[in-house]
């Protein structure tokens, strides 16, 4: 069964730039007093954003480099490979140091750092998100019948 790879892009960016941008925002988790707070971006993190990079790393990425040969398309996706593990590991490093500051009931200083840094790693998100919305979605549009029958099947 295949799937449009292109609307799953679309409503995967769709859905992570709304929530960081948008909802996040609202909430003003980010000025709260308790890092427990900070747990619903961790949630977010692992259940959207980590599946999403996922799937562009497994599926998408390789059927563009062998549809697509061009220099353009190795090096953007070689960079947006390298956005992914520099997002990735500041995803780590935020939930280390989320688990310390939780077990540690760490101070008001400790605090200001992770919502930092939590900060820092949602504008990070938000502009990798920008540059695939301007430069792989173009791409997976292109080509995205034929990335369609390797797209695994919506569950």
């Amino acid at each position: 069964m295949t799937t449009d790879p292109l609307r799953t892009l679309v409503e995967g960016h769709e859905h992570v730039s709304e929530w960081l941008s948008t909802m996040w925002e609202a909430t003003g988790v980010l000025d709260g007093e308790d890092p427990a707070d900070i747990l619903r971006l961790q949630t977010f993190l692992r259940t959207h954003v980590m599946e999403h990079f996922e799937l562009e790393e497994q599926v998408v990425f390789p059927a563009l480099l062998r549809l697509d040969e061009s220099q353009a398309v190795s090096i953007l996706v070689s960079e947006l490979r390298r956005d992914h593990v520099k997002i990735l590991g500041a995803c780590s490093r935020l939930f280390r140091d989320l688990a310390w500051a939780m077990a540690n009931d760490d101070s008001a200083e400790s605090l200001t750092a992770l919502r930092g840094n939590a900060r820092e790693l949602i504008d990070t998100l938000l502009a990798h998100a920008a540059r695939e919305d301007a430069h792989l979605l173009p791409l997976v549009a292109q080509h995205k019948d034929a990335i369609a029958q390797v797209m695994p099947a919506a569950s």
